[in-house]
């Protein structure tokens, strides 16, 4: 579990993401890389969040990487059985990692890629067959339902909601082989706004509120992770307990 939950809001989001949903698939999250291959950037990152270049107090401030995060280790995007997601984690800064968020994010899912998807932002060769054969049409689509960014660190207190730029599922997180928008993994990527939540006690909470919109990226890779060999085996016991008690009935 990641080290901190403040708000009653973040609980009652995560909570709300998890309760009634059997996992399906569990991917363990990594930062997507610009393949020069296939894209013409130089990216590296999982969230991108531009507006802390722009905020002064601290060394993200005027650089060229701040607005870049990473996830720590144990992030996880979980899909469920009934089509819901939830990504979780913990991202760090790559100037300093003393600045981050808890992050909570539920996912629905959606038919199509939206009115606006889906998302194309690699080299068009890699869409044509030249350079690379990304098939869009192999891409499955969430609408962002709800989440929070809580503060880690110094940025302890500076605290997010999360929700779907633009709205009305324009542009929904796709996911699929360069679905990232960064290179051929196999990934997600979408944009999103950030609001300041009441709660927000940081320091940093009126510099964020001084600009119009709030807005980031994600760019992830997405490594599918086996269930534990412990819990496995427990589900097949469980599993096998309930067809022996079918039986006697």
């Amino acid at each position: 579990m990641l080290r901190h939950i403040k708000t009653l809001s973040a609980i009652a989001i995560f909570v709300g993401g998890l309760s009634g949903a059997a996992s399906a698939a569990t991917f363990a999250v990594g930062s997507a890389v610009s393949d020069p291959t296939v894209h013409g950037g130089a990216h590296d990152h999982a969230v991108w969040l531009p507006f802390f270049e722009r905020i002064s107090g601290t060394p993200l401030f005027q650089n060229a990487d701040g607005s870049d995060f990473d996830f720590l280790p144990g992030a996880q995007f979980v899909i469920n059985d009934d089509g819901s997601a939830t990504l979780s984690g913990q991202i760090a800064s790559q100037v300093n990692a003393g600045f981050g968020f808890d992050i909570f994010v539920n996912f629905d899912p959606l038919a199509g890629p939206g009115t606006g998807g889906p998302k194309q932002e690699l080299r068009s060769c890699a869409y044509n067959g030249v350079c690379a054969d990304v098939d869009t049409a192999t891409f499955t689509y969430m609408s962002l339902r709800d989440g929070v960014f809580i503060g880690e660190g110094a940025f302890a207190g500076l605290d997010f909601s999360v929700s779907e730029r633009p709205d009305n599922n324009v542009f929904p997180l796709q996911i699929g082989d360069g679905a990232n928008n960064k290179n051929l993994e196999f990934g997600a990527s979408s944009w999103f706004f950030l609001t300041i939540l009441d709660s927000c006690s940081s320091n940093f909470c009126g510099s964020a509120a001084s600009f119009n919109r709030l807005v980031g990226d994600f760019n992830l890779n997405l490594i599918e992770t086996p269930l534990p060999a412990g819990l496995l085996l427990f589900l097949t016991g469980a599993a096998g307990l309930g067809a022996a008690r079918r039986r006697r009935a």
